[in-house]
């Protein structure tokens, strides 16, 4: 009698030297990402940087069992069933499928299940060509820099927003803005800064442009999946780092509470504190003012 472990393993180490060192990222399109809700779990693949690939960490099969609890409570995960949660995370690869980006123990579920299809969300994530693109588009010096989810999204239920999109873009766009930030980042602009925007998570690269656009932002780079793993990734970050440095001479970085103006030649910076968590927008505005007065 064969150990189900031991298949896994075997099925993974197999998938990993089949397809570990020759996936590329290719974008997948808007339409593509509507119509596949649901895949094939036979045509995703594991990501070869994830700890869930490493033999040193590998899977961990009390997860695994109970993801597969989970699915079989709710019949194998019916589209009624499925939370955003609940999808896995994947980007288009060639030569085929799809790799996952998070969900590696749900996937693994639904194997040991046989399940047919899984629950998907396909995601573009900014790659360094990509970021190479945005610097040749630049038109400033300056650039102001902000984390997508610490400062550009909010929960509306403690902090103040912006109103949400109208239909039917809402049904595309259910993220809510910070009050005030669109209307900063257009003075911003205005002031010769180019706007970048980070987030660790797994947004699409221009999920998140479309949306700010909406607002009337228009953003000159996006940068995502930033808490990717891995010596590739940590490489091309580094990489990166060192475009945007070369291409700026300013970098405004603003956080939830403070803001930082570094000088990318000398390494120099100052920090400023956001007081005001009422009216951020308007702290934040009040500093830039102080900022420009003192340049």
């Amino acid at each position: 009698m064969t150990n189900p472990q031991d298949d896994f393993n075997a099925y993974l180490k197999e998938q990993l030297s089949l397809y570990g060192s020759v996936m590329v990222p290719v974008k997948a399109s808007l339409f593509n990402r509507i119509i596949h809700p649901r895949y094939s779990p036979f045509k995703l693949h594991p990501n070869p940087e994830d700890e869930f690939c490493d033999p040193s960490i590998g899977p961990n099969y009390g997860i695994i069992t109970s993801y597969a609890n989970h699915y079989t409570k709710y019949e194998n995960m019916k589209m009624g069933d499925v939370t955003e949660d609940s999808r896995l995370m994947v980007e288009k690869v060639r030569p085929d499928g799809y790799m996952i980006l998070n969900g590696h123990h749900r996937w693994a579920a639904g194997l040991r299940l046989g399940l047919k299809t899984l629950p998907i969300k396909i995601v573009n994530l900014t790659q360094e060509e990509d970021v190479e693109q945005m610097l040749k588009a630049s038109k400033h010096e300056k650039r102001v820099s902000l984390d997508l989810d610490e400062v550009i999204f909010a929960d509306s239920t403690d902090t103040p927003t912006e109103k949400p999109l109208g239909f039917p873009f809402s049904l595309r766009f259910k993220e809510r803005i910070r009050r005030g930030v669109p209307a900063l980042l257009v003075k911003l602009a205005s002031r010769g800064y180019d706007i970048w925007v980070y987030t660790a998570g797994y947004d699409s690269m221009d999920h998140v442009q479309a949306l700010l656009k909406h607002y009337g932002v228009a953003t000159t780079g996006v940068i995502t999946g930033i808490g990717r793993r891995g010596e590739t990734h940590k490489k091309v970050s580094a990489h990166v780092q060192s475009m945007l440095a070369e291409t700026y001479r300013e970098t405004l970085h603003i956080d939830a509470h403070t803001i930082l103006r570094i000088n990318n030649r000398t390494k120099e910076f100052e920090e400023y504190e956001i007081s005001g968590e009422a009216d951020w927008a308007e702290s934040v505005k009040q500093i830039l003012a102080g900022i420009a007065d003192n340049a």
